[in-house]
This record gives structure tokens, C-alpha cells and sequence, in this order.
């Protein structure tokens, strides 16, 4: 079994904390300019540094289908299922098209989980970015490439008519058009593992670990607190600078608290917490507005008990959560892609 690296787990445990806590309806805007920045782009910029290139693709294809794939279908399903017998939010559409919908995976078109088979597509394109730099290992090149494509992403963006589409967005099926954005953050992973990783540690310091936070505060705020509007360049940059300091700090954040098992442990069980936790919260949120409506619409109403009302629940969801994680490794492990994979001969 491979030695997991645990500051790696710390920063998918930050990375989850703020994925569940975004799901509540009354989390406040300036906490969510905090953290979405980095709150998914972390996990892929850990997948791609937790990467190990394989030279089979089809044993390749086998294990990302089997620790993705499975998973995503199985629970976004089942998700589905659920709502369909009880639901705890506006029920708009038929089973039938729920699941048709969630087949084509279109990014706000009733797809669910949608950030698992998100990152399988970015695998397979990345899969070939990591084969071509093997042979080269050529930093520069591969980074120009990832740029280049993010910033054609950010033109079709820009200029794409969603009207062209049957279901009137602009996003693609099976996020497509999401592969640039993050594959740029699993390619910087790959090579932060790959010689930037020592030059940090041998670099870093408190004035530095300082400025890194700063910086990144001042990318989050400034545009959002003076209502600036960029051109399309210099929003991209803008943009991208934002991201970086994002993953940094996570990793400065992560590589200084002390290791402890409540964070190992959701760090290390991401997926499963991917898979279930927005039930536990809808039903959190439903709870709150049937039986103490008042407390939660009028006494949470203000930014600062919003935010205090959504760590503590955040807080309290993970640790309930445990218990069905435990479960679900326990009696049905393979349902989270944990199998023994052996590569054809």
C-alpha cells in the first residue's frame, strides 16, 4: 500500500470542509469569495500531485472508471432515488429525466456529483499531457499549453451563444469544456511534486507564508469590493493569479497544522463524503425551516452569524458523517472505487 502523504489529506480535508459548507443556502457571499477560489481546484491540483503515470492506458482507463465512474454512478443515482421517494427541495422534474439528465452530465442541467466525472475527463486528457512531457520534461512547454487552453476556455466563455445548445447553456457534456481549467491545476500539482515542492520548503518562511495570504486575500476582495470589470486579458490573468495563490495557501495552510485524525480521516475519505453529504445537509436546512424557521431566516440572516451557523453545521455534518463513511468502507468498499485492480498481462 502507498504511504499516504498527509499534509496532501489535510488540504483535501480543507478542500471538503468548504465543499459541504457551501451547500448551505444562507452561507454569505464574501465567505464564498473566500474560499471558492480553491475549495475543487485543490483536488485536482492533488490528484495531480498523487499522480503516477502509467504506461498501460488500458489498465489506466480500468482504474480511473473503477475509483470515479462506479462511484459517481452508483451514488448520483441513488441520490436521485431518494429524492424522487422524499425531497426536501422544489421537485421539478420527472425520474425519467432526472436520470437522463444526469447521464449527459451538463454542467447546472439537473446533472448530479458533477465534479467526479468532471475530473475523469480531465484525466484522460491529461493521461496524454503527462506521457508527452515524460519524454521531454519540459516545464515550460506544458505550462504554455495549459494557458493557452484556459484562455480559449475563457474566450468561449466570453463569446459562446448559449442559445446554440438544445438545453440552452453553454457548458458540454461530461464537462468538457471544463478540461482546460482543470487540467492547468492538476498539471501544477504534477510539477509542484515534480522539483517545486523542495525549492518551497527550502524557501518558505513566516514573512513568506504571510505575504502568500495576503496577496491572496487582496486577489479575492479587490475586484468583488470595488466592483471592477476587466477586459477579457487581464480578467484572465487576473483570474488565474487568484487561482495560484488560492492552491498555495491551501498547501502553506496545510503543510502547517499538526496532523490529527478527525482531519486524516476526512482527508483521506473524500469520496465518500463527496457521495452523501448534501442529503445530511438538505436535511439539516429542512429540519431548521420547518421547526425553528424564525431562528434560521430572521436569527442567521446576518453575515457573521450566517458564517458561524454554516462552520458549526459544517462542522457537525462531518462528524455525523463518519458513521456511514465507516460503513461504507467496511461492507461496501468497492462502491468507492477501493478494489484490487491487476493490470492484464
Amino acid at each position: 500500500m502507498k504511504k499516504r502523504i498527509e499534509w496532501v489529506d489535510i488540504a483535501k480535508f480543507i478542500g471538503m470542509f468548504f465543499v459541504m459548507l457551501s451547500h448551505f443556502e444562507i452561507c454569505p457571499y464574501y465567505l464564498r469569495a473566500f474560499f471558492t477560489p480553491f475549495y475543487l481546484a485543490i483536488f485536482f491540483f492533488c490528484s495531480g500531485y498523487c499522480y503516477r503515470h502509467e504506461n498501460d492506458i488500458a489498465y489506466f482507463l480500468k482504474k480511473k472508471i473503477w475509483q470515479l465512474i462506479i462511484p459517481w454512478f452508483i451514488y448520483s443515482n441513488l441520490n436521485i432515488v431518494f429524492s424522487n421517494i422524499k425531497s426536501f427541495k422544489t421537485h421539478e422534474n420527472s425520474f425519467r429525466v432526472e436520470i437522463f439528465r444526469n447521464l449527459l452530465q451538463i454542467r447546472y442541467f439537473d446533472e448530479r456529483l458533477w465534479f467526479v466525472p468532471a475530473m475523469f475527463t480531465a484525466y484522460l486528457v491529461f493521461y496524454f499531457v503527462i506521457r508527452s512531457y515524460e519524454s521531454d520534461h519540459d516545464k515550460k512547454k506544458i505550462l504554455i499549453l495549459c494557458f493557452v487552453l484556459s484562455f480559449f476556455r475563457k474566450i468561449y466563455k466570453a463569446y459562446m451563444n448559449p442559445m446554440f445548445f438544445p438545453w440552452q447553456l453553454i457548458n458540454l457534456p461530461w464537462h468538457i469544456d471544463y478540461i482546460p481549467t482543470a487540467m492547468l491545476f492538476m498539471v501544477l500539482g504534477f510539477l509542484f511534486k515534480d522539483g517545486w515542492e523542495e525549492i518551497y520548503d527550502q524557501d518558505i518562511n513566516w514573512l513568506k507564508r504571510v505575504i502568500i495570504f495576503a496577496a491572496y486575500l487582496f486577489l479575492v476582495y479587490f475586484q468583488h469590493l470595488n466592483d471592477y470589470t476587466f477586459s477579457l486579458p487581464v480578467d484572465f490573468v487576473y483570474d488565474n493569479l487568484r487561482h495560484i495563490f488560492a492552491l498555495l495557501t491551501v498547501v502553506t495552510v496545510a503543510k502547517l497544522i499538526p496532523p490529527n485524525r478527525y482531519m486524516l480521516y476526512v482527508g483521506r475519505n473524500t469520496m465518500v463524503y463527496f457521495c452523501i453529504h448534501n442529503k445530511a445537509i438538505t436535511l439539516i436546512e429542512a429540519v431548521f425551516k420547518m421547526f425553528l424557521p424564525g431562528l434560521y431566516q430572521v436569527d442567521f440572516s446576518g453575515p457573521l452569524r450566517s458564517a458561524l451557523f454554516c462552520f458549526a453545521m459544517t462542522l457537525f455534518v462531518s462528524i455525523v458523517l463518519i458513521i456511514p463513511c465507516e460503513f461504507i468502507n467496511r461492507y461496501m468498499a468497492w462502491s468507492i472505487g477501493r478494489v484490487d485492480l491487476k493490470r492484464s498481462s
